[in-house]
Order: structure tokens, then C-alpha cells, then sequence
């Protein structure tokens, strides 16, 4: 079978940031929802995004059976037990089960990113037959313009 390695969708805390877990909490307190239900409900979204992404690219290409994660999630047993449940055929596992350490392979690609932005230089990123038939994604890290104060 074929594998799948998940360590973020592309979308972090530009999306899934402080003002969504803000509104959240305040939309939660205003249904008088208990901070387990808050809690919940955040899992909950954050199992719906990954399936909305991850589907299209299961039922793409079927050989897909199994999908390894990386990072702080992978130490949540609930939100990987209902990552399985949806998407279900394929098994979710951590990438332990390879014998990499999950927190060590997202801390070893924020410390590559981090010195190439430290270091101002471009990190092109390519991939293109491991995308399993999606169109190739190419990106660039880049530091932000730079923005003189006027006196």
C-alpha cells in the first residue's frame, strides 16, 4: 500500500490562530457550553479541515492506506482516534511506528525554515511525484519587506 505523511496542512496560525480560538471560546461561553464542550468543539474542527483536505487525496489515488503524523497532535490519543474514524479505510499511525521521533522531525523542519529566514535566503521547496497526482507545489520562505520608520 502506499503512504501518506501528514505534518501540517499548509494552514496554520494565519488560520487556526489566537482569533479563532478566541472567537470559539467567546461563541462557547455565550451558549453557556462547559470548557470540556469548548475543548471539543476545537478538536472537532480541527478533525473536519483535515478530513475536508485529506479525502480528495485518498480517494485520488486508493493506494493511499496509511496516513503518518508528525508533531504535537500526534500525542492527542482522542483527536487521532477520530482522524481514523474519518478517514477510514486509511490507518492513521504515528510516524513513530517508522522509528522517527514525531516531535523531532516537526522541530528538525521549523529549524531548517527558521535558519533559512535567519539567514534571509530563499528555501525553495518542490513536490512534485510525492504529491500522489496533485498538481506540484512550490513555495518560497522569504523574509518580509522591510519597512523604514520616518523621523
Amino acid at each position: 500500500g502506499g503512504k501518506f505523511f501528514m505534518g501540517d496542512t499548509g494552514e496554520g496560525r494565519e488560520l487556526f490562530g489566537a482569533d479563532l480560538a478566541e472567537e470559539l471560546i467567546a461563541r462557547g461561553r455565550a451558549l453557556r457550553l462547559t470548557k470540556d464542550d469548548i475543548l471539543a468543539t476545537g478538536l472537532e474542527i480541527t478533525v473536519e479541515g483535515l478530513r475536508r483536505h485529506l479525502l480528495p487525496i485518498l480517494h485520488k489515488d486508493r493506494r493511499i492506506d496509511k496516513l503518518y503524523l508528525t508533531g504535537g497532535g500526534i500525542h492527542n490519543s482522542f483527536l487521532l482516534e477520530r482522524l481514523q474514524q474519518v478517514l477510514t479505510p486509511c490507518r492513521v499511525a504515528g510516524i513513530s511506528e517508522l522509528g522517527f521521533d514525531p516531535d523531532l522531525v516537526e522541530a528538525s523542519a521549523y529549524a531548517v525554515m527558521g535558519h533559512a529566514c535567519l539567514r534571509s535566503e530563499p528555501l525553495p521547496t518542490q513536490f512534485g511525484r510525492r504529491t500522489h497526482g496533485l498538481q506540484p507545489v512550490s513555495g518560497r520562505i522569504v523574509q518580509p519587506p522591510v519597512r523604514l520608520k520616518q523621523t
